[in-house]
């Protein structure tokens, strides 16, 4: 008795047993499933060295731009509202924070942890 379950249409598959019993299982479609899209990180799923990534890579001029554009579920209001809770000026570049977290060892970390610790829109 089978007990093989194919959850890939477009897969074709042949088996060949032990006992040289060769099987058959044609795909049956021939359409391919689009790729899946690349999703932003939300803030309550990134660690130190995702954030320090997103700092190196991004394009945004500004924190409020970064948090915006970086992230999931983060709108401008919300940006502003988190900026201020943790005392970050929203007008900020990003790199800055690198270059602050040499003077002051840990902030990045307290950073990442304020984005854990507040109330965002859940992820989609």
């Amino acid at each position: 008795m089978f007990r093989t379950a194919v959850i890939a249409p477009y897969a074709e598959i042949i088996l060949e047993t032990p006992e040289g019993e060769v099987y058959y299982f044609p795909r049956t479609t021939r359409k391919l499933p689009k790729p899946p899209r690349e999703t932003k990180p939300h803030p309550h799923g990134i660690m130190v060295e995702d954030l320090k990534r997103m700092i190196e890579r991004t394009n945004a001029k500004t924190l409020l731009e970064m948090l915006v554009t970086e992230f999931q579920s983060v709108g401008e209001t919300t940006a502003r509202d988190f900026l201020k809770t943790v005392g970050l000026d929203p007008d900020m570049d990003p790199k800055k924070l690198l270059e602050m977290e040499k003077k002051e060892p840990g902030l990045l970390t307290r950073i990442v942890e304020a984005l854990k610790a507040y109330r965002f829109k859940p992820p989609r």
